[in-house]
């Protein structure tokens, strides 16, 4: 039987799809955390989860972490004065499949060289680095801590990094304020990112959970839920509109202030109207970190954080057709007795990655049957960030060679 130009087409995008699909199950999943002075590559493949050491900051004080394609951003707070600021250190992943490694770039200042990005733009310094994101473009957001000028003047910083084709140009650095705020996590949307936050404007209780919507270097609009959430702590945007915020208290009842009830508060991603009228409340567990993950169809939060009655856990929530968390869905697993946990998730939502620098572990949470698996680290570590390897190139290839395969059957036809 003659086969049609189409239904050779069809027969080599299988193949193509089945060989993509096999090359990433054989280079499993990746992950970078960050020590103080240590960059860390986790890997998870095979049933197997180990830790490598790739990069060695001596003197440094990382803290936040981030992946772009096969680009890391690591945050430093080492800095101490204008002069002397805090950095970016910005590498690319290398040899993942033989000896990885991660390639980290120069910099050069009037002449000086320099590991990483200053955080600063003129005279506008960014503050302790914290999170670092990225965002559909693959822009850079920072965020920065609360500090006073010499004049007693409040300041609350994050800095942003316009995406760049080329990393290991020295870029520009926009540096954003919102004086009355004290930043607690970011997370990006289609066209910016959500900053969870505290107040404190003297407008309501100053530790009540509020959102601020970012573009750039561009202050948007600011929202108080004011749905019973106090204290946040970190913020998922998901694929639904929708984002959740996780919050370390709750006030019960109107006007008595917040008690050690943990809750999420669930708002438009976009508007910043609530989508529950009362945040969802979680008991005696006050989360730490949250993300959002979509695994068969159906659509989840992940958290991690600590309950009083249970030690350190990591919850599964699914969330119903309105984008509100199902309490009654919970699904949980114990990590110990730690009480500091970053979490991060999988693009393909298959695998939801937990730091914990209190008990030196990464673990390896397997989203559809919320099973761990925990690795010892030599090094606390804290910001997680996920990686799947697309094996770009390789691709290319057998699509080029599917093309020529194509034309000269077309020319012997």
């Amino acid at each position: 039987m003659r086969l049609s130009t189409t239904m050779l087409k069809g027969m080599l995008v299988f193949v193509l799809a089945m060989l993509v699909c096999s090359m990433a199950s054989a280079a499993g999943k990746w992950a970078v955390t960050a020590s103080l002075q240590g960059v860390y590559l986790i890997n998870s493949s095979q049933g197997n989860t180990t830790s490598t050491l790739v990069s060695d900051f001596t003197g440094a004080s990382l803290s936040g972490v981030a992946v772009v394609g096969s680009y890391v951003f690591v945050a430093d707070t080492a800095g101490s004065s204008d002069s002397n600021p805090r950095l970016l250190h910005v590498g690319q992943l290398q040899n993942l499949d033989t000896s990885p490694s991660i390639k980290w770039f120069q910099y050069s200042y009037d002449n000086t060289s320099s590991n990483g990005i200053k955080l600063q733009n003129g005279s506008n310094v960014l503050r302790s680095p914290g999170a670092v994101v990225s965002d559909s473009n693959g822009g850079i957001y920072i965020l920065g801590a609360r500090w006073y000028d010499s004049g007693n003047n409040s300041h609350c910083n994050y800095a942003y990094i316009a995406p760049n084709s080329d990393w290991s140009a020295l870029p520009t650095v926009q540096i954003a304020d919102i004086p009355t705020a004290s930043f607690a996590d970011i997370a990006t949307t289609d066209s910016g990112a959500l900053i969870a936050r505290k107040d404190y404007s003297g407008s309501g209780w100053a530790d009540q959970s509020w959102v601020s919507a970012v573009s750039a270097g561009t202050v948007g609009s600011n929202s108080l839920p004011d749905d019973g959430g106090y204290y946040p702590r970190a913020i998922a945007v998901g694929s639904n509109g929708l984002a959740y915020m996780a919050n370390a208290s709750t006030e019960v009842t109107s006007g008595a202030g917040p008690v050690d009830i943990g809750s999420i508060s669930v708002l438009s991603s976009s508007s910043l109207a609530k989508a529950s009228d009362a945040a969802i409340q979680l008991g005696d567990f006050r989360p730490t970190d949250i993300a959002f993950f979509t695994v068969g169809g159906v659509s989840y939060l992940g958290l991690v954080g600590t309950s009083a009655s249970e030690g350190a856990e990591a919850l599964r929530f699914a969330l119903d057709n309105n984008g509100i968390p199902d309490i009654s869905s919970k699904t949980k697993v114990n990590l110990g007795t730690s009480t500091s946990h970053y979490c991060t998730v999988s693009s393909d939502g298959l695998t939801f990655w937990v730091s914990s620098s209190q008990a030196n572990t990464v673990s390896m949470i397997e989203t559809s049957s919320w099973t761990l698996h925990s690795i010892q680290m030599t090094a606390p570590t804290g910001y997680i960030a996920s990686y799947v390897p697309e094996p770009s190139s390789l691709m290319a290839l057998l699509t080029a060679v599917c093309g020529l395969a194509l034309a000269k059957r077309k020319r012997r036809a």
